[in-house]
């Protein structure tokens, strides 16, 4: 997964802002988000459009709407 980050210009302290801010806002673990195929789909779409916070913040609303 990282690798196709990486080539769409995710570098790993990005990668690691995002999950900690989905984290803290829905209190998952943020592997265990990216095992659901919409909300990886979901990542990867944002990744490269915009910025790591409001990546982070529609992932956190997806997964508190969705599956927590």
């Amino acid at each position: 997964m990282y690798y196709m980050l990486k080539r769409k210009g995710v570098n790993m302290n990005q990668y690691n802002m995002i999950a900690s801010i989905v984290e803290a806002e829905t209190s998952a673990n943020f592997e265990e988000l990216m095992q659901d195929e919409e909300f990886k789909k979901l990542f990867e779409s944002l990744v490269g459009k915009v910025n790591g916070t409001s990546i982070a913040l529609q992932l956190s609303e997806y997964a508190n709407n969705n599956l927590i």
